[in-house]
């Protein structure tokens, strides 16, 4: 009625009813109810065990005597004997009737959990461990006795103190050990030995961490001080990069071994784990990439890129169910909003890959409403589009998406136009680094714009209108056979590879008008790339491959 019992009164409590509990096991008998209830603390501070039916003292107390020898004919009684069930203090052998003096301690241990919380036990049990979660709601209880009490609580008898003799000796040490601790009497040179060596053993191993972790410190910033000055320089350097990240990794893993506990060691060495697997993914060795990104996760789990790319990299090595599961823990830890919108846009490709069709719709709809990144929200909303068309039929509302989505893309190449106008003779005189970066962005959007003009023209298609239809796809076409774009200030090679999707659509175009034009698109359909393995696309290629072989093409 007070609410929680003191460490102290923990210890002076458990300690009388220990000596009682000894008292009664001594003599056969064991109490099975022990409970709040059935405990009276008396004017003096001392504890008697009762049982709440009769309400007696403890020598008169409800006692049930252990039968260690029964006949057939007492089966009956002993079930009588070991069916008291008091919910949330009984132990578990006991409610499945078969009651032992470790029962006892099951039900004290629960009792002083109920004690020192003021928490009913049936509301701080949890499913997923089998066992009471109590120790945050009394801290006031130090962690050897809260040991001590869990140890009584342990669900199999068999792991439970044997004797109330053991738990009471286990009791009076670490009453002793506090005393000791907190008044620091009968501290003699030998323990000011022990503890000094300690501290020094301790300081001894920090400094040697952090000399460690140093070490890693200036072999990162040695290694930047000579940037590589363009990409293929970069790739024709990756080994020796590789071989310093190792180092660091070394490095990194010693000052770990010395000090676990410091957060920033763990956090450095994760992160670097992670540059090695990214290091290992852009050359396509999958293997050890998966690795490094696995051991940067067992270091630091609450970092949503090291998931992300680790679910890439299962993606790669087609292990769809390592994948969904790392970008579906990504999205759990609740990252910002551009992260969250490529985790799902992510999902959706998979989902896609794996004959998911409804859950990649899905999750390219949230990005299409989540995203901020404009580029990935056009790409979901094409993608959407397309499976819609495909699988669903749905011709008019894609259409009306993809033109929307095509006029931003359209805004979104006018402001990279005007940002080499503004840099204009700045971007001349810059690095061939820059100059390639500018070429990356133009390709992929030049991929993008191409896409979304070849599935504007497939929803006319399929709508029946063969001239818009017609119109789209030519430009699909310039974009994809256009070998260079010439800018207002400098000219970016595209590098653009022909696709076979739009040549399949404009084929299928031109069969209603003039079937021999028609092969020519035909021809192309059947010899471009599928890229992305698209399932459309497989499919008109085998309708390709059936009427050129027809014709003898």
């Amino acid at each position: 009625k007070k609410g929680k019992i003191s460490q102290y009164k923990t210890k002076d409590w458990l300690r009388q009813l220990l000596e009682i509990l000894e008292y009664i096991h001594k003599n056969s008998y064991f109490h099975r109810d022990i409970k709040p209830s059935n405990i009276i603390l008396k004017p003096n501070g001392k504890l008697s065990l009762i049982d709440f039916g009769s309400v007696r003292a403890i020598r008169s107390s409800f006692l049930v005597k252990s039968r260690l020898n029964l006949a057939d004919g007492d089966l009956a009684d002993l079930f009588q004997i070991t069916k008291i069930v008091s919910e949330g203090f009984t132990a578990p052998e006991q409610v499945e009737g078969k009651a032992l003096p470790q029962s006892d301690f099951y039900a004290l241990g629960r009792t002083f959990v109920y004690l020192v919380t003021g928490i009913h036990p049936l509301h701080l049990y949890s499913p997923h461990s089998n066992k009471l979660i109590w120790r945050h709601f009394a801290k006031q209880i130090t962690k050897p006795l809260a040991d001590l009490i869990d140890d009584l609580m342990q669900p199999e008898a068999g792991l439970r103190p044997q004797n109330p003799k053991a738990i009471i000796q286990r009791l009076t040490k670490w009453s002793l050990w506090w005393r000791e601790w907190f008044s620091l009497k009968g501290l003699g040179w030998s323990f000011v030995f022990i503890v000094s060596f300690i501290f020094c053993w301790q300081v001894g191993i920090t400094v040697m961490a952090k000399h460690y972790f140093n070490s890693a410190e200036k072999l990162e910033k040695k290694s930047s001080e000579k940037p590589e000055e363009n990409l293929l320089q970069e790739s024709k350097n990756i080994l020796n990069k590789e071989e310093k990240l190792k180092k660091k990794i070394e490095y990194l893993q010693k000052a770990v071994n010395l000090n676990p506990h410091n957060s920033r060691y763990r956090e450095e060495l994760a992160e670097t784990y992670h540059s090695l697997g990214q290091k290992y993914l852009m050359a396509h060795q999958l293997s050890q990439a998966r690795q490094n990104f696995e051991r940067a996760i067992e270091l630091n789990s609450n970092k949503v890129l090291y998931h992300n790319d680790l679910g890439l990299t299962c993606k790669n090595q087609y292990d769809f169910e390592c994948a969904i599961s790392q970008y579906q823990q990504a999205l759990s830890l609740g990252s910002n909003q551009s992260e969250t919108a490529i985790t799902h846009y992510n999902l959706a490709d998979i989902y896609e890959r794996i004959g998911d069709i409804d859950g990649a719709i899905q999750e390219y709809r949230i990005v299409i409403s989540a995203s901020n990144k404009p580029d990935l929200s056009i790409r979901a909303a094409n993608n959407y589009s397309r499976l819609q068309i495909f699988y669903q039929n749905e011709y008019s509302l894609s259409l009306d998406l993809l033109q929307s989505n095509f006029k931003k893309l359209q805004k979104l190449l006018k402001h990279l136009e005007k940002k080499l106008k503004q840099q204009g003779e700045n971007l001349l005189n810059d690095s061939e680094k820059d100059l390639n970066q500018l070429n990356k962005e133009y390709k992929r959007l030049g991929y993008l714009k191409s896409t979304l003009l070849k599935n504007i023209g497939w929803a006319y298609l399929q709508k029946g209108d063969l001239q818009q239809a017609e119109k789209y796809l030519q430009e699909a076409i310039k974009i994809e056979e256009k070998k260079a774009v010439e800018f207002p200030i400098i000219k970016l090679e595209s590098e653009l590879k022909p696709r076979a999707a739009p040549y399949c659509l404009l084929a299928q175009v031109w069969q209603n008008f003039e079937s021999e034009k028609a092969l020519e698109f035909w021809e192309k359909c059947r010899d471009y790339e599928n890229t992305g393995d698209l399932p459309e696309v497989r499919t008109w290629q085998v309708y390709a491959r059936q009427i050129l072989k027809g014709k003898g093409v």
